[in-house]
């Protein structure tokens, strides 16, 4: 049986709760990170029933995309304001950057290469 990408899956590697996203941007998320590591890969990947290896990369890369809407697209240190989103929320959070590593070491294993790749910019 392969692994299911849900909301709560999402929001335990950022530890945050339900209150902190909710489960329809969470969804969105993970859809749009399935799409992005199959378009990088050419694999067909069901979010719903994948490889531990895919359901990872698809997890780190909506996490960064998530913290990227929580801070207004600015995840690195923590100046910034977003409503009453708090500081300390996303201090409890890893770091965006090596989420994103570890996106493109995981997005190269599936591909069978090595480089940069999810040219950004």
């Amino acid at each position: 049986m392969g692994v299911n990408i849900n909301s709560d899956r999402i929001r335990a590697r950022l530890n945050l709760t339900a209150t902190d996203v909710d489960d329809t941007k969470v969804s969105m998320f993970i859809q749009d990170a399935a799409q992005t590591v199959m378009d990088e890969t050419g694999r067909t990947i069901d979010f719903n029933n994948c490889t531990q290896q895919e359901a990872r990369i698809i997890t780190d890369l909506a996490a960064v995309y998530i913290m990227c809407y929580l801070t207004g697209g600015s995840a690195a240190g923590t100046s910034f304001w977003t409503g009453d989103l708090r500081v300390e929320l996303l201090q409890r959070a890893p770091n965006v950057d090596i989420l994103y590593r570890e996106v493109e070491r995981g997005i190269r294993r599936l591909r069978g290469t090595t480089g940069m790749i999810l040219k950004t910019g």
